[in-house]
């Protein structure tokens, strides 16, 4: 079923790795991109200024150019989600509502919201994640229900993070733009600051939208003394222009892809694998390796010794040996991290003292500087203090154990017990 579809922006301001705008386009004969600006919202629970104001509009009109290099464009309205999205479904003759899924209080009402609105018309609803790297939801599926509540729990069932899907493009829009009306380019425009009432004089440093993001993101990966020497620990947060990326703001209106960032950030032994399984970059700047066959060229020594000899390349002689294994590094060091405790564990046991505990031993020294009172000198060498005696034969609470002991032990025992109590009271 083709559906007449709003797709509604709220933080995935972009047209990269955008899943939930991808799906709609699939299943629509007419779509409709709109961001709904409630000011009300933004003043009032973001305690927004005018520079953040400039960066959010600077990010709509930016997201309205690339639509409509696409064939469509941005309806910026203004007002409460539910209500202008009420009004929209009865002008536009909308059958589905598409938006990202999110985490956030605020947003998961509205998803609330929205939801109530689409089971009161009939609607139909398409909505993924792809604000957040993992989908939070599948997480707490996994987990039987609940979140997990511990960092190796939450790796356990984190999984592998999504890969971004493709770019949009104008043959995706070819057959979903919207009609286009003559009140529509003036009614829908994407405001300026002055007809939100403010102004703002200071110099555009961080200009908003998807552009800019992407941009930005290529500049900083493509400089090679700035990723060679990044590191977290040294960054200046007080300088007047930051020594990080400076993506978060790209990041927080969904300008940039997390996704698409966290890919970015390679693994560089396992991006060659991954963006060149062949293995020609290898085969150009390591001639040695040239004749070897793909499946071994990121780790030759595990060839067999025939195709070493048919690729004119022995291990060991033409190409060097690994220096370690790290597979087998890390149990070794495993096994002996395991061999340490269980001695340490043993060797307290066996050299353990009355005077490991602090309570016990002050207690042990006052007695002894103490002129013994009256009836002291038999029950200062209880075996409760002393420290000749067997460990084992004293007991320190009642249990099973105790019930073997002889009446008089008992006895002697409790007497000390209470002798001690009486002797601090006074």
């Amino acid at each position: 079923m083709s559906h007449r579809t709003i797709h509604l922006f709220r933080k995935g301001l972009r047209l990269h790795d955008n899943p939930t705008l991808l799906g709609a386009l699939a299943c629509s004969a007419s779509l409709f991109p709109v961001y709904v600006l409630d000011c009300a919202f933004l003043e009032g629970a973001m305690c927004l200024g005018a520079l953040r104001w400039r960066f959010i509009l600077q990010s709509l009109e930016d997201l309205d150019t690339r639509l409509r290099a696409l064939g469509s464009r941005l309806y910026v309205l203004h007002g409460a989600t539910a209500a202008v999205l009420r009004d929209l479904v009865t002008r536009w003759g909308v059958t589905q509502i598409s938006y990202d899924t999110e985490v956030e209080p605020y947003y998961a009402r509205m998803e609330r919201e929205i939801q109530a609105l689409a089971q009161e018309r009939g609607l139909q609803t398409f909505t993924r994640a792809s604000h957040t790297l993992y989908e939070v939801k599948r997480i707490v599926k996994a987990n039987g229900g609940s979140p997990p509540l511990t960092y190796k729990k939450f790796l356990h069932v984190l999984g592998e993070a999504e890969k971004p899907v493709r770019d949009l493009s104008a043959e995706d829009f070819l057959r979903c733009a919207p009609p286009a009306e003559p009140d529509h380019e003036q009614a829908y425009r994407v405001p300026s600051l002055a007809d939100l009432g403010l102004e703002v004089e200071f110099e555009v440093l961080w200009p908003g939208g998807e552009t800019h993001a992407l941009q930005r993101l290529h500049k900083h990966f493509q400089s090679q003394g700035w990723v060679a020497n990044f590191s977290k620990p040294r960054t200046v947060p007080n300088s007047l222009l930051p020594s990080t990326t400076g993506l978060s703001p790209y990041l927080s209106l969904g300008c940039l892809s997390v996704r698409t960032f966290y890919h970015r950030i390679f693994c560089p032994v396992r991006f060659g694998r991954r963006t060149d399984p062949q293995g020609q970059y290898l085969r150009k700047y390591l001639p040695v390796l040239k004749n070897f066959p793909s499946q071994y060229i990121y780790e030759p020594w595990k060839a067999p010794e025939d195709v070493q000899l048919s690729a004119g390349c022995i291990i060991g002689k033409d190409y060097p040996r690994p220096m370690v294994c790290h597979i087998e590094a890390s149990q070794r060091n495993l096994g002996m991290m395991r061999h340490v405790r269980t001695e340490q564990q043993n060797t307290a046991e066996l050299t353990r003292d009355v005077a490991d505990d602090p309570m016990e031993a002050g207690l042990k020294r006052e007695l002894q500087e103490e002129e013994p009172l009256e009836g002291a000198e038999q029950h200062g060498r209880s075996k409760r203090f002393n420290g000749d005696a067997d460990h084992k034969s004293r007991p320190r609470s009642w249990t099973p154990e105790t019930l073997q002991l002889s009446g008089g032990e008992i006895i002697e025992n409790i007497t000390s017990a209470l002798y001690y109590i009486n002797y601090f009271n006074m």
